[in-house]
């Protein structure tokens, strides 16, 4: 009878790191906008113009992730994770800076770019970590993370609410 190892590997730990990680932050990409769009600044924006920067990370999260199926094989998976959570980091940083709708739009569809790499590059890092063993828990734990990611930001919007510029902390997601 075989024994089984049941303590993670430091590849195995770096995996789960990344599968968090990466669930979490296009999670909380795709929720904080509620809290943004229900500040005094964009109430007046028209509905057309509210459905154009609410879905702005969206157009950015379609072209990000198609970039990794051809940028991953040139300069590696490894590094399109670190250039793609660096992306989306300052670009939604970025956010919080900007004075401007067009500029708000703008930046997040930038930082969307970098959520949809790490949301294509992750599963396919971590699988590539990951023992036999946690595979299959560890891609699926990035679905997980991605709603948890989502039902977070949503929390996080509720005290902004009631700050004047509250969407300004939308950096707070950088947290994650």
């Amino acid at each position: 009878m075989q024994t089984v190892d049941k303590k993670l590997k430091s590849h195995d730990a770096w995996a789960l790191f990344l599968s968090i990680g990466g669930g979490l932050c296009f999670g909380t990409s795709i929720g904080i906008i509620g809290g943004i769009l229900g500040d005094e600044k964009f109430i007046g924006l028209s509905p057309s113009m509210r459905g154009v920067f609410s879905a702005s990370a969206a157009y950015g999260i379609v072209i990000g992730s198609i970039l990794p199926t051809f940028l991953s094989e040139i300069f590696g998976r490894k590094p399109m994770f670190i250039f793609a959570a660096f992306e989306a980091f300052i670009f939604t940083a970025l956010i919080s800076a900007m004075n401007s709708t067009a500029g708000c739009i703008i930046m997040r569809a930038l930082a969307g770019i970098g959520s949809g790499a790490l949301s294509a590059t992750t599963p396919a890092y971590s699988a590539e970590l990951a023992s036999d063993k946690w595979r299959g828990k560890f891609v699926g734990l990035i679905r997980v993370t991605t709603m948890g990611g989502v039902a977070l930001s949503q929390l996080i919007n509720i005290p902004f609410n009631y700050v004047k510029n509250g969407w300004r902390w939308f950096g707070i997601g950088l947290i994650f």
